[in-house]
């Protein structure tokens, strides 16, 4: 301790850039804060000027360590970079939302604001403690955020908002009972290649998979994609997601045979399972849901082989884009029609942005060129086939073939299943098309240019 004491002034110089971008979060959030106060004071923009800031200043900082909390390497810069551009696209959403009806108060965008320091702090933590605030910084934020809904379905979000925190309340006790076991079994809470046990892997497993949305700790997933906000679901299933990976991948850097055991038998569970289930869903967003998880299970797979580490960052960061563009282009489709069930969207048909945006999107989340989705299945697949095998390959690749029904299902019911009355659609203003032709581009972009399979 008084090492820490004498080597303050120097820790405080050196974490400076290191902390700089989280710094301005937190002083986002606290403008953001006092702002709720004034009537014209436009939280929306405020925020989203602030997560640029804090991208400007986490891609001008150095890789480095302050003290023993916090570490900035390859996948928390890439993480926090990524949380950041998704971020200001789940900003944007919920301000487009907004103006077309949805009920979004200030704090909605306040909480956004913390929940991307959440995931900040998340991937950059290199102690159990800073990684045990980071994750409950992150978690807290969307369970309120689910709860608060967007004013269109009040009775829904409320009960998902309980579910999601009633489950993740259980999964943070175990999470952390599994930290007391760490510490236990190591000494230090230090994320250094320690070798914490059986129990305590087991114990912050549980943890993990809840936060990543891994079977068998998925079940918050269906519901709050379904009930919650389209961007807290969107940054939940990106940035989010990326900072739980990057988290066990510090926490497991070279897995163990129990670990790779237990990752391989939630990814196969996960990838299946979740395919399976969103193939009978009516509900889009709830289909989304699923599709979460199955994504997560590939994931899972990968990591189990170790040395999968860039695939993993490289494979989420593109799939958050994707999954925005997948939640957007709903919501607009659920503006134009007055619902998320795939029956009522028979031949509403979705305009010729609408048409593309679609189109795109499922490609991607198939994993189809020439979209970001196809440049990630393909580093994937290449990973995996190199750290599992090929019958794990062949396996994820048969769930590939399951996903082109599911995510083509809701092109299918908009333009080419009839009914003998068309569905009732309202016009609605340019932002919508704008939002989701813009992300559609970003997608086609990414496919092209993340072909190398770097960012």
């Amino acid at each position: 301790m008084d090492e820490w004491v004498r080597r303050a002034p120097e820790l405080w110089k050196t974490g400076l850039p290191l902390l700089a971008s989280e710094g301005v979060l937190s002083l986002t959030l606290t403008l953001t804060t006092l702002g709720m106060l004034f009537k014209r004071f436009n939280t929306a923009w405020a925020v989203m000027l602030g997560l640029s800031g804090a991208f400007a200043t986490e891609y001008f900082s150095s890789p480095g360590t302050y003290g023993f909390l916090f570490v900035s390497d390859f996948m928390s810069r890439q993480a926090c970079l990524v949380s950041d551009l998704l971020f200001i696209g789940g900003v944007a959403l919920m301000w487009v939302e907004k103006r077309n009806g949805a009920r979004y108060l200030p704090e909605h965008f306040a909480l956004m604001a913390a929940m991307n320091l959440g995931v900040h702090l998340t991937a950059k933590a290199n102690h159990g403690l800073a990684a045990f605030a980071g994750m409950e910084l992150t978690a807290l934020s969307a369970y309120v955020l689910t709860a608060l809904g967007d004013g269109r379905r009040p009775e829904w979000s409320a009960e998902a908002g309980m579910k999601f925190l009633i489950f993740g309340a259980a999964t943070s006790a175990v999470f952390l009972y599994g930290w007391s076991w760490y510490f236990g079994a190591t000494g230090s809470l230090a994320l250094t290649n320690q070798n914490p046990g059986t129990l305590a892997a087991g114990l912050l497993a549980v943890g993990l998979l809840m936060k990543i949305g891994g079977a068998p700790m998925h079940f918050w997933a269906p519901d709050v994609f379904q009930a919650g906000p389209s961007p807290v679901a969107a940054v939940l299933a990106g940035p989010s997601k990326l900072a739980g990976f990057v988290l066990a991948m510090r926490i497991f850097p070279q897995p163990s045979a129990e670990t790779t055991a237990t990752a391989v038998a939630a990814g196969a569970a996960s990838l299946l399972l979740g395919n399976l289930a969103a193939l009978r869903q009516t509900d889009f967003r709830r289909l989304l849901g699923y599709s979460n998880v199955a994504h997560t299970g590939l994931m899972l797979l990968v990591f189990a082989g170790g040395g999968g580490q860039r695939a993993v960052v490289y494979y989420l960061s593109l799939y958050g884009t994707i999954n925005l563009l997948a939640l957007a282009t709903a919501s607009f489709q659920q503006a134009r029609t007055g619902s998320n069930d795939l029956n009522a969207w028979k031949g509403s048909g979705a305009g010729t942005t609408g048409a593309a945006a679609w189109g795109v999107s499922a490609a991607a989340l198939s994993g189809l060129p020439p979209t970001a989705g196809f440049a990630a299945k393909v580093v994937a697949l290449l990973a995996l086939w190199k750290s599992l095998g090929w019958a794990w390959t062949l396996f994820a690749l048969a769930n590939a073939v399951v996903g082109l029904f599911v995510y083509f299902k809701a092109p299918y019911h908009i333009y080419f299943h009839s009914t003998e009355k068309s569905a009732e659609v309202r016009a609605l203003p340019l932002d919508y098309p704008i939002l989701v032709a813009v992300l559609a581009a970003a997608v086609v972009f990414l496919g092209v240019w993340g072909y190398g399979g770097s960012l």
